[in-house]
């Protein structure tokens, strides 16, 4: 399940040491750190749809929703003085897609999980959800990469993958 939620884990590493290239190594660097701690809190979506205690998937749903809020307002708190290609805003954008993904998404397929008597075309309807999801998140991810790459050509620093 955690394969359709997509952000590049990237790092980056100095090539000269300018304060505004510091700056913006900084800067991506904990926007990336803001990404992986989702990403790893992201893992429990596995959770969700395995466990047989809907009690349990729906209190793991609430509990990603409220951390992801909590890590979209230390995003958003992050600063950079100049351009940043509309790298934030696209991790913003992800963080919005992720919180759909939860409040709409992951409800219909806990409902089509958890219900006595599931529809005919259940595991149809399960798997046009995750082809969804999955498609969005690719866009919304190539957004990311790309505004990233800019910010990084920029700044003359050079991007590494964790």
């Amino acid at each position: 399940m955690r394969k359709f939620f997509f952000f590049l884990m990237s790092t980056l590493v100095f090539i000269s040491c300018g304060s505004n290239q510091q700056q913006a190594v900084e800067y991506n660097n904990q926007l990336v750190k803001i990404q992986q701690e989702v990403a790893q809190e992201a893992q429990k979506f596995g959770q969700l749809t395995q466990t047989s205690d809907s009690a349990q998937a729906y209190r793991t749903l609430a509990d990603l929703t409220t951390y992801v809020n909590d890590e979209t307002n230390k995003a958003t708190a992050v600063q950079f003085k100049g351009d940043d290609f509309g790298m934030k805003a696209a991790l913003l954008d992800g963080f919005r897609f992720f919180k759909k993904v939860l409040n709409e998404d992951f409800k219909k397929l806990l409902e089509l999980r958890f219900t006595h008597t599931p529809p005919a075309d259940a595991t149809q309807q399960l798997q046009q959800i995750l082809t969804n999801i999955q498609k969005e998140g690719q866009d919304i991810d190539k957004k990311f990469i790309d505004a990233q790459q800019q910010f990084a050509k920029k700044y003359k620093i050079q991007l590494r993958q964790l």
